[in-house]
């Protein structure tokens, strides 16, 4: 686990870090990269490293979870709508889509995707206390959100690949049609 230490100075270490890994990530694949290298690279030391983080997992788990902070900043997690959740969230990664298809491109996305179930499950968790129930059976309300969430994550795995051809706002447009069962034109 990383150190979630509001502390300057380690997030100056885990930012510096994180950098240092994505500039070495489009010169070699994650398996080849070392913590020396790494630490090398950003004049951090080794027991920085291994202060703030257990190994080069932890610190892409660090940066996933920086970046899908920021990604929903601008919107109420709890409080908004779900179309300008998505819509925030897409336009956030239109913006980092470097950073994106570098994950995909070197087998991170996996990963990636895990962290962001992890983040969303809880979000859904809380939707499913406080919102209405699925036509009327409460228990299925898991594995709605589950078929919502999925193809969320299969969306957007199709936008990397197909270089993210819709825009931001037409991918969260086409998700939230999809989302309520209409067809898309």
């Amino acid at each position: 686990m990383y150190n979630t230490s509001t502390n300057k100075q380690v997030i100056y270490s885990l930012d510096s870090l994180s950098d240092s890994l994505y500039d070495l990530l489009r010169k070699k694949s994650f398996n080849d990269i070392s913590i020396t290298e790494l630490c090398q690279n950003c004049n951090i030391t080794r027991k920085t490293f291994y202060r703030n983080c257990d190994d080069l997992y932890d610190l892409i788990d660090y940066s996933i979870d920086h970046h899908m902070t920021s990604a929903l900043e601008s919107v109420s997690w709890y409080h908004s709508p779900a179309q300008e959740i998505v819509s925030s969230f897409f336009k956030y990664w239109e913006d980092k889509k470097d950073l994106l298809s570098l994950l995909y491109a070197k087998g991170l996305f996996p990963h990636f995707k895990t962290r962001l179930i992890k983040i969303v499950s809880n979000y859904m968790a809380y939707q499913r206390m406080t919102a209405p129930s699925v036509k009327g059976d409460e228990a299925l309300r898991e594995y709605y959100d589950s078929f919502l969430f999925g193809g969320f994550l299969q969306m957007m795995e199709a936008w990397i690949v197909h270089n993210y051809a819709l825009s931001a706002e037409e991918i969260s447009e086409v998700y939230m049609i999809f989302k309520q069962g209409r067809q898309y034109r």
